[in-house]
């Protein structure tokens, strides 16, 4: 064995050594600590010291849940399932994943009653309910499916590739509906699709499925879970659960194409008969009043509103804002994200009191309260307690909800900082929109067993009422509580959303519903303004006083003890139908949650998970250089993928024996998410080919060690930035003569050559992260890359220093897009398409923008480079439906200026560009838009080559993977 061989050996060893010594922690908990695991027939439960209770609760009810699931669908109890359970992270949610294998992660935190979830009648359990049917539904295989899973692993997912986005969460939000509960028997669910009808922009069965991602967005949460319980009443389940059989099948991509496709053949009819009879079964059968009062012009979505006087403050998707009802003047007062949720102005009006988010990891989030100073128009650095959620001003302090897990206690914060708990929620008893309206009482909202009602709590006796309406408030969502009364959103019957008001005219309640829905009603000085919801975005409306049809209805109503209030269970169906299927979900143990039997659990180690490869790709590697079929082939092997299921470490590894150059082409990547900073560590030992442009064969052996962090600052979009990257690089390469006699191991590697670069960057940016080109914001980023040669120098290795920035301002449609490069050492040089070493080109090897036109550009390397696009895009949508399942979703116009300065030349050109973008509606395939277009460019100087050029675009964004 060579010296060389051996300190290949040991660095393999060292990567492994370093895996095994790891702690015990995970990325989906922010923080290290303790791990434990309780393992059920089916499930491993992967908990902290923190969320222990909520893992033992759903050990007990696990199994039966997964029963009544796979019954319901017709499947075997096949899978063993592990279920994280992390505590940090104030936002509910949960996920499952089969990529590398299956998984369920929950995040341990309340229901917030304006949110999706709000219908959930139990939180935990509806939770995890909707996390398992995804679990069961995506794993339905016909048998040549199973046996690819068992070589590949749980990847091979026939129904992900068959069912699209609107039935594959549409199994889930209609199956944790099924009790009456969930959101497919909820109001904000049913009046987004009656809007749509009333509007005629009712959307097409491809549009809910991913194509179409505009406002409100999840439209295949929302078209998809009606969509389902509509097929499973009308149908039954029987059918419904051979559909999923159908899409575990995947006849093919092109059956829908050439064959009645899996639809057709369960329902025997064509699935746009279906949805034109699902527009049917949604529509609202009552008059709607569809004169509004419009008080803003321009489509938003708006998450908090408050008032007083004639000054409206709104969160918005981009900032806060102040508008000013008398003049219509609206200024804005800070940047935001979508991450707030309340408003609330201080007794003396100069303060504004904001409840948001603040990401704290990737896909985590913490509460936080912040206080903006309205005079000085700035926050205030006035320390908040953390976990503090949906808080309002009082003359004494701040009311506000305290995060409990899963359950919110209601606290008061005076001024001194001193908490006082005054009511403590459950997982079924959840307090949200607390405020003060009469002296001596607290008002809020109060939801128990998914059925909600103002509440209020005496403040010296602590005693709890309930208001009892004589007519039934059914949902209650958006409470606002001023000295003037208590004003919310209401709906009994699945006809949308209407204004009500408690004051000291007693409780008076909009009965008639109006286009657009009614949310955050507030009241002014002279008027109640409320935000409607439509199909394009949500504005700011004035209610209509003087359209008789929306005078309110007063209602008799009394207070009664909470003890004496019995939650209603619900008893409808869609649009007050009966439902006689609705059945109350009880999973709790046979014996008795008294008798529960003890549950074991065991520390949890993550690197027991990822030893054994969960994802095992075969592979085939090919000779471009092969004169012969027969020597085409030159090398099998694998590729494997492993995650443990807290994501905290990611180890992947690949081998390729090339059997006529003896050599095994492979490689080893770690990844440590769970430290202060993400840790990437790879070591790999590669071969590459000869070829028309490489006359030897190369054996690259690297190691290289990455780190980096991003930094957010909410309730704004600024993110800060960092990476630094390192390495070392042995490289050999073969004879000239005598291809394939030598073996690679008998190369002599030279080296050692250590790159490394570091980079820092801060942004701004809105409309979401894809696709990138319809971002809106500013962006900077300032990075440097050296080399570090040894002894013996690699020429094919690029050695440079570079410094790099760029950014973006866009205003309305225009945009700037600006970089400059230079060169720290002699020997390195830029052209427009590549840096320059020892006369040999590295394209994109410091990824700057690689102008079209430019590229006939032939002149020395420069020792500097800057470049920069002025330019303005229009874009707008299609939606039209075009032959063989295609989808024209929509167009863009644009041109500009652009410019690189090097070498003393200046180049510069116009361009004109217009695209278009596609969705091919095949199953999840029709997430992935293609965008197609054309550019032509227009060079204005001969050192470029003065003249047209043209060429096509084509990109494929990968939006709906994310």
């Amino acid at each position: 064995m060579t010296t060389r061989s051996i300190v290949h050996r040991l660095i393999l060893v060292l990567v492994l050594g370093t895996i095994a010594l790891l702690p015990g922690t995970a990325d989906v908990f922010s923080s290290p600590k303790a791990l434990y695991q309780i393992k059920t027939d089916h499930f491993t439960f992967i908990f902290s010291e923190e969320t222990r209770q909520s893992a033992e609760y759903l050990a007990h009810r696990a199994e039966a849940m997964y029963a009544r699931i796979a019954g319901l669908l017709d499947q075997p109890m096949n899978l063993h399932i592990p279920v994280v359970i992390t505590p940090d992270t104030d936002q509910l949610n949960g996920y499952f994943t089969a990529m590398p294998s299956n998984r369920i992660v929950l995040y341990q935190a309340p229901l917030l009653p304006n949110a999706g979830f709000a219908t959930y009648n139990h939180t935990l359990e509806k939770l995890f309910l909707h996390e398992l049917t995804h679990a069961v539904s995506m794993n339905i295989r016909a048998p040549i499916y199973r046996f690819l899973s068992w070589i590949v692993g749980d990847i091979i997912l026939p129904a992900g590739l068959t069912a699209s986005q609107n039935f594959i969460e549409g199994v889930t939000v209609s199956f944790e509906s099924l009790d009456g509960y969930g959101r497919a028997n909820g109001t904000a669910y049913a009046q987004v699709i009656q809007q749509d009808i009333l509007e005629d922009r009712f959307m097409t069965f491809n549009e809910t499925s991913g194509i179409r991602r505009n406002y409100p967005g999840g439209s295949w949460y929302i078209y998809g879970g009606w969509f389902s319980r509509y097929l499973q009443e009308t149908y039954g389940m029987e059918s419904y659960a051979e559909l999923w059989k159908e899409f575990g099948a995947l006849r093919g991509i092109w059956d829908s194409l050439l064959f009645p496709g899996a639809f057709r053949r369960v329902y025997r009819q064509p699935l746009t008969d279906v949805w034109e009879d699902f527009r049917r079964w949604m529509s609202l059968k009552i008059p709607v009043v569809t004169q509004t009062l419009p008080v803003t012009q321009d489509w938003d979505s708006i998450q908090a509103i408050t008032a007083r006087g004639d000054q409206v403050y709104y969160a918005g998707s981009e900032g806060i804002y102040l508008l000013q009802l008398s003049t219509g003047k609206r200024t804005r007062l800070a940047s935001a994200d979508q991450s707030v949720n309340r408003l609330s102005l201080s007794p003396d009006g100069q303060r504004l009191l904001i409840s948001s988010f603040r990401p704290s990891e990737p896909g985590l989030a913490r509460a936080q309260l912040r206080i903006y100073n309205l005079a000085a128009r700035r926050f205030e650095s006035t320390e908040l307690p953390r976990g503090l959620t949906e808080a309002a001003f009082t003359p004494e302090g701040i009311l506000a909800l305290r995060i409990q897990g899963y359950s919110t206690d209601l606290v008061h914060l005076d001024h001194q900082g001193r908490e006082t708990t005054l009511y403590r929620g459950s997982l079924t008893s959840i307090p949200s929109h607390p405020g003060i309206y009469q002296s001596g009482y607290i008002h809020f909202l109060l939801q128990q067993g998914g059925v909600k009602a103002i509440a209020r709590l005496h403040r010296e006796s602590g005693e709890i009422e309930i208001l009892q309406s004589s007519i039934p408030l059914g949902e209650i969502r958006t409470l606002s509580i001023t000295d003037q009364g208590i004003t919310f959103a209401w709906d009994n019957n699945l006809t949308m959303f209407k204004a009500g008001r408690l004051g000291p005219r007693g409780l008076e309640l909009q009965t008639t519903p109006i286009s657009g829905a009614v949310a955050y009603p507030v009241l002014t000085e002279d008027s109640l303004v409320y935000v409607g919801s439509f199909s394009m975005g949500e504005r700011i409306m004035e209610y209509p006083l003087d359209n008789p049809a929306m005078t309110p209805t007063p209602a008799d109503h009394t207070w009664i003890p909470l003890d004496s209030w019995s939650a209603p269970h619900r008893t409808t169906s869609s649009l007050g139908r009966p439902a006689d299927t609705f059945q109350p979900l009880d999973f709790s143990p046979e014996q008795g949650t008294d008798q529960l039997p003890a549950l074991e659990s065991k520390p949890y180690y993550p690197i027991t998970r990822v030893l054994l490869p969960q994802q095992r790709i075969p592979t085939l590697v090919l000779d471009p250089m092969a004169e012969e079929l027969k020597d085409l082939v030159q090398g099998a092997g694998i590729i494997t993928m492993s995650s443990d299921p807290t994501e905290r470490l990611y180890l992947d590894w690949y081998a390729t024996y090339l059997w006529n150059w003896r050599f095994v082409d492979g490689g080893i990547a770690l990844r440590e998410t769970s430290l202060p900073v993400d840790l990437l560590l790879s070591v790999t030992d590669g071969f590459t080919f000869p070829s028309p442009l490489l006359s030897r064969a190369y054996r690259t052996l690297r190691a290289s060690l990455g780190v980096g962090d991003q930094i957010s600052f909410s309730p704004s979009q600024r993110r800060l930035s960092w990476q630094v990257d390192s390495g070392v690089i042995f490289q050999s390469s073969g004879p000239q003569s005598d291809i394939g006699v030598t073996s690679p191991y008998q190369w002599d590697l030279g080296g050692p050559v250590i790159p490394i670069s570091a980079q820092v960057g801060y942004s701004e940016l809105y409309g979401g992260i894809f696709p990138p080109y319809e971002q809106r914001g500013i962006y900077s980023q300032l990075s440097w890359h050296g080399l570090i040669r040894g002894v013996d120098t690699s020429p094919e290795l690029p050695n440079f220093a570079a410094l790099k920035a760029g950014f973006t301002l866009p205003f309305l449609s225009l945009a700037l897009d600006a970089a400059g490069f230079l060169s720290l050492q002699e020997d390195v040089g830029f052209l427009p398409y590549g840096a320059i070493l020892n006369n040999q080109l590295f394209p994109g090897s410091i990824h700057q923008p690689q102008y079209f036109a430019y590229g006939s550009y032939q002149e020395t390397p420069s020792p500097y480079y800057v470049s920069a696009q002025a330019s303005s895009t229009i874009r707008f949508d299609i939606g039209k439906s075009l032959p063989g399942q295609f989808y024209l979703q929509k167009g863009s116009l644009g041109g500009g200026y652009r410019m690189a300065f090097l070498n003393g030349d200046y180049l510069d050109s116009l361009y004109l560009q217009a695209a278009l973008t596609f969705h091919w509606s095949q199953g999840t395939i029709e997430v992935l838009p293609l965008r197609l277009g054309i550019e032509a460019e227009y060079t204005l100087r001969e050192p470029a080559g003065q003249g047209w050029q043209i060429r096509l675009l084509s990109v494929l964004d990968i939006a709906g993977l994310l």
